[in-house]
């Protein structure tokens, strides 16, 4: 009986508060109740702004180690402003933000970008 009152305020506890996410509620034999918390979902730890400023400082470090001529970091550059303009873009037709889509379609690029500069610098 206590284990179910216990899980009856748990659960009225996360309606109230507005979790989001449920949480599994294991009971072994020994009649104790386990609250495991759910997994959140992952999210890259960078926005894209902060990810087209960190590829441009490893394009000017290449520069400067001589990894990169001043011609591939103009082509690294030129790909960098394409996808800048573009997230520009996209927020000013949304209201200052970008949909899931066009955010996904961003880090892709961004993805690509990165590979494009790693094997720039180590070819």
């Amino acid at each position: 009986m206590k284990n179910i009152i216990y899980t009856l305020v748990l659960a009225s506890a996360m309606i109230l508060t507005g979790n989001a996410f449920a949480q599994q509620i294991d009971q072994p034999a020994n009649g104790t109740a386990v609250v495991t918390p759910a997994p959140t979902p992952e999210k890259h730890p960078m926005s894209v702004k902060n990810r087209l400023a960190r590829q441009q400082r490893r394009i000017n470090q290449g520069i400067k180690s001589g990894e990169l001529t001043r011609g591939q970091a103009k082509n690294l550059e030129m790909h960098e402003a394409n996808i800048a303009t573009d997230a520009k873009v996209d927020r000013a037709q949304n209201g200052g933000k970008l949909t899931p889509q066009e955010h996904k379609n961003l880090e892709r690029r961004l993805n690509v970008q990165s590979k494009r500069i790693y094997i720039k610098k180590h070819s």
